[in-house]
């Protein structure tokens, strides 16, 4: 296999220069051998597997001093010959010893023709949009060996592994009368990312923003080579036609991360049984390592299509839309964007053992109105049998809601002073909203630090009824004076709980407290720190310009104190 032939032997020649020195012959030759033959596909194959002679790319880096990691430069270039046993001998033929200090060895194996890197912290690589031939000129296999190593008698041993990620495409049929496999046409990969940028010292590749489609062959069982990345849920990924069938077959897929040296089998069953409507579709899809013989992990097993019936659902709320995020033992699945008609969903049931339930966990519902909200189900098991309920009423004070307690219902309007209580909108949508408070404290935490420039002046956090907007005033003012957030711990620790999540204005965590008998149940039952109107509670909530002094003082539930004095803090969200 001719490989990189363009590459000019003037560069070979002059590389290595600062990598090896051949000063003293009583140092030790530098001698390689690596596991590339074991990670190859198909090795015993002349298309898929290497020969005496392929090239290999090496990078020896020679440290300054010994315990200082030597980052590749593109004069430690080596060109390596790669022989039947493993070994790796240098193209030039010449003698290489080592250097009088350690050496770190980067470098790559790739089929595909690129030029040669000229910036090894941005090294463009990609893979073909035509696959159709097979994958004999795109795999990619990297090596980082940065370790030190110094003179020694044994080869040096580099563990080369895949940078890309495999797709299997494996479509079956049980109607081959009708479904016939052998005149399969288009098959496809859609919208998957195709150029990226690695990193040659850290082995980390940046996917680009192009995404384009890939070719595959025409074989009810063929495979491709893509980048790492991200797949979005509810993705037509494969598409192919076969003849005689005018539509297209798409296959939807839930999220997945491609991680390299993974290869996915997605196995997909199509039937058409005469007399019997439409075509009928399942899929399941299996991990391994791409140089293993079995998959490690079943993501998901068939799937069949299933109807669900929301009931409950308050009055003047037309829901359209729905995310459902389930889980079935510790795995994860989310469904997105399906369509809700007369309160019914129909949606593909993906469980891991037929027969199995899933556990239903959180749902985003969207309106006519493109309005949506959250819903929360504390234990809710989807069985996929049609006669599924799913009820939706209106959560009340004191329900375990998005992680914590709810102690306001409804989109908050205002705050009565007279009353000490929140005033809510409690119509359509609005029902279906509210804020919770954690269901554990996070400790006694300063609003913020002594010497910090939110110390002795008024940042802007004064909002008495919603923490969030003080959060995100304070937020703000600590990027703006390049400041650490650290230094602001009530602020930090609730950050820290999660997205949304916030320091209470005063009004918030007061009202908190007075509900205290409606919430503490609930944070019993859920195991967390009962709320007491013994304790005293921080919030979010500067005193303002009452006085001269009092731009250094926060409110507390039991009046005001400098912002550096501690008090419990409670986080609080809405939902």
């Amino acid at each position: 296999m001719k490989l990189f032939g363009f590459l000019l032997l003037a560069s070979v020649l002059l590389s290595c220069v600062r990598n090896v020195s051949e000063e003293s012959v009583d140092g030790q030759e530098i001698r390689f051998r690596s596991n590339i033959q074991d990670l190859k596909p198909g090795r015993l194959s002349r298309v898929d597997g290497f020969s005496e002679g392929d090239k290999i790319f090496l990078y020896i880096a020679k440290r300054e001093s010994a315990d200082v990691v030597a980052v590749p430069a593109s004069e430690d270039l080596c060109k390596m010959n790669y022989g039947q046993e493993g070994d790796l001998t240098f193209a030039d033929g010449g003698e290489h010893y080592y250097p009088d200090g350690r050496i770190d060895v980067y470098g790559y194996y790739w089929e595909k023709e690129h030029s040669e890197p000229q910036e090894l912290a941005r090294m463009n690589v990609s893979v073909e949009t035509d696959q159709s031939n097979g994958l004999d000129k795109s795999d990619f296999l990297y090596v980082k060996a940065a370790e030190g190593y110094a003179k020694d008698a044994e080869p040096i041993k580099l563990e080369f592994e895949h940078l890309f990620s495999k797709i299997v495409l494996n479509i079956t049929t049980e109607t081959p009368a009708i479904i016939d496999l052998t005149q399969l046409e288009n098959v496809k990969l859609h919208d998957v990312v195709t150029i990226g940028i690695l990193n040659l010292g850290t082995g980390e590749v940046e996917n680009g923003g192009t995404k384009d489609e890939i070719v595959m062959p025409k074989s009810s069982n063929s495979s491709v080579i893509i980048l790492p990345q991200e797949l979005e849920d509810n993705k037509k990924l494969f598409s192919f036609q076969v003849a005689g069938i005018e539509e297209p077959f798409e296959v939807e897929v839930p999220a997945n991360n491609f991680e390299q040296g993974k290869e996915y089998t997605y196995n997909v069953k199509v039937n058409k049984y005469p007399g019997m409507g439409p075509v009928e579709m399942q899929f399941s899809m299996s991990v391994k390592d791409w140089y293993s013989e079995e998959p490690y992990e079943i993501v998901i097993e068939k799937g069949e299509e299933i109807e669900v019936l929301l009931t409950e659902v308050a009055v003047e709320v037309n829901i359209s839309k729905a995310d459902l995020y389930l889980a079935s033992g510790e795995v994860k699945r989310e469904l997105k964007g399906i369509a809700v008609v007369d309160n019914k969903m129909k949606f593909v049931f993906p469980r891991l053992v037929e027969g199995e339930s899933l556990r239903l966990e959180k749902a985003i519902f969207y309106t006519d109105n493109k309005e949506s909200f959250e819903y929360y189900f504390e234990s809710e098991e989807l069985r996929g049998n049609n006669y599924d309920r799913v009820a939706l009423p209106a959560p009340k004070v004191g329900d375990a809601w998005a992680g914590g307690t709810i102690f306001v219902v409804g989109k908050v309007t205002g705050y009565n002073t007279a009353t000490a209580e929140f005033e809510t909108n409690m119509k359509g949508i609005n029902v279906y909203r509210g804020r919770v408070v954690a269901n554990e404290s996070l400790g006694e935490l300063e609003w913020c630090d002594l010497h910090v420039k939110g110390y002795a002046r008024e940042v802007g956090a004064t909002d008495k009824n919603n923490g969030a907007i003080n959060t995100d005033i304070v937020r703000t003012f600590i990027e703006n004076q390049g400041e650490d957030v650290t230094k602001y711990p009530a602020f930090n620790a609730c950050l820290n709980k999660g997205e949304e999540w916030y320091l209470p204005a005063i009004n918030e965590i007061k009202y908190i407290v007075s509900q205290l008998i409606i919430l503490n149940p609930n944070i019993v039952k859920q195991g967390g720190d009962l709320i007491d109107d013994g304790i005293v509670y921080g919030s979010s909530t500067e005193r303002g310009r009452d006085t001269e002094y009092s731009v250094k003082d926060y409110h507390r539930t039991t009046g005001t104190d400098a912002k550096d004095n501690a008090a419990i803090v409670r986080a609080v969200r809405a939902y």
